[in-house]
């Protein structure tokens, strides 16, 4: 659905979403998959309010 979503702002060209949803398009073309997964699993560690909450990580998960 997020996909389709993006497709429709693309093709009603909305100015300010369609330069938007280019540029996550270019992001996410333009860097490798391995790359996109570290920054999802330990991306958020980094951030001090994430680490001092009480929301499960996905280290948390696999480290039991």
């Amino acid at each position: 659905t997020l996909a389709l979503l993006m497709t429709l702002s693309l093709i009603l060209k909305t100015p300010v979403i369609s330069q938007l949803n280019k540029g996550i398009i270019i992001l996410f073309t333009g860097t490798p998959l391995l790359v996109q997964i570290f920054l999802v699993y330990y991306g958020p560690g980094q951030f001090e309010a994430v680490r001092n909450s009480l929301v499960v990580t996905p280290i948390d998960l696999f480290s039991i």
